[in-house]
């Protein structure tokens, strides 16, 4: 950051670092979509009983501490503790 702000990059007032508000939302989103995707895929009924590409349940976890992360860094990005 201090190499970025000394080459002119950034400035003093606009740095916020890597997770400024934007990609905290743009992460939140991403991983909503993809709980929603695969509470979604779990709920369709089977056609047949071969197994799925996708192992539902990690990815739905992941999705879930990816959520619960970035809504953790917005509340605190708004000061509430």
């Amino acid at each position: 950051m201090v190499r970025a702000r000394r080459a002119g990059l950034v400035s003093g007032m606009e740095s916020r670092g890597l997770m400024g508000p934007e990609a905290t939302t743009l992460l939140l989103a991403l991983g909503l979509a993809i709980s929603g995707a695969m509470i979604w895929i779990e709920r369709r009924p089977r056609q047949d009983f071969n197994v799925r590409l996708i192992p539902t349940t990690p990815v739905l976890m992941v999705g879930i501490l990816i959520t619960l992360a970035a809504g953790i860094h917005l509340l605190g990005m708004l000061g509430t503790h």
